[in-house]
């Protein structure tokens, strides 16, 4: 305030000098407060915006996905689930590949090599072989294009869980054996900001690839 009024008084151009030091000093505001300000015209523009449109992964939430929950199916442990999963997806750089990995870390499952050659179907997974029988970690749609048999109990789960979570399938010997339930955790101001955009009448939209 000081500064720009320094400007009015002693400049015969006071308005053109003081408009680009107000523009200056907010944008610098801004980076104090941890908020990245394009430029001047972004200022200008920001009271017309009426919707705000958001990507998912990184924005709302945070960028490492996590296992909730591993659901294995028939004779089939928690543990084997993990070791011939983590065992497949460490060849793999993904965020949900990294989780399985991370997973397995953390409850201190070894996962020596154990596959055939590994084939990465890009944007649907992994198919592989472990003791000559075809084994898929990856998509609903990759089990789908691999004739993966799926029970009616199984069908039943996947419809409970694929509203909330991203689903990771694993199936061996033509049949799904296990289901992981990935999460990705919102940001910690990610609720008091969408709640505080609501409050002054903005439209809020999420763009996301996941559920």
């Amino acid at each position: 305030s000081k500064a720009i009024s320094f400007l009015l008084v002693d400049f015969s151009c006071a308005l053109k000098i003081s408009t680009p030091v107000a523009y200056l000093t907010a944008i610098k505001e801004g980076l104090n407060r941890e908020m990245v300000i394009k430029d001047g015209d972004v200022l200008e523009k920001y009271l017309e915006v009426d919707t705000f449109l958001f990507d998912k992964t990184g924005t709302i939430t945070t960028s490492y996905p996590i296992v909730e929950k591993v659901l294995p199916f028939g004779d089939n442990s928690e543990e084997d689930i993990l070791r011939i999963s983590a065992c497949l997806e460490e060849h793999i750089y993904h965020p949900i590949a990294n989780a399985i990995v991370k997973q397995a870390e953390i409850e201190g499952i070894e996962h020596e090599e154990m596959h055939g050659k590994l084939t990465h179907v890009a944007s649907k997974g992994i198919v592989s072989s472990i003791d000559g029988k075809r084994v898929v970690i990856g998509s609903l749609e990759l089990l789908e294009d691999e004739k993966t048999i799926i029970s009616n109990e199984q069908k039943a789960v996947i419809e409970e869980y694929s509203q909330k979570y991203n689903l990771l399938y694993l199936s061996y010997d033509g049949k799904l054996i296990a289901i992981f339930l990935i999460d990705t955790p919102l940001r910690g101001e990610a609720i008091a900001l969408l709640k505080e955009l609501k409050e002054k009448g903005k439209q809020i939209v999420l763009l996301t690839g996941d559920t």
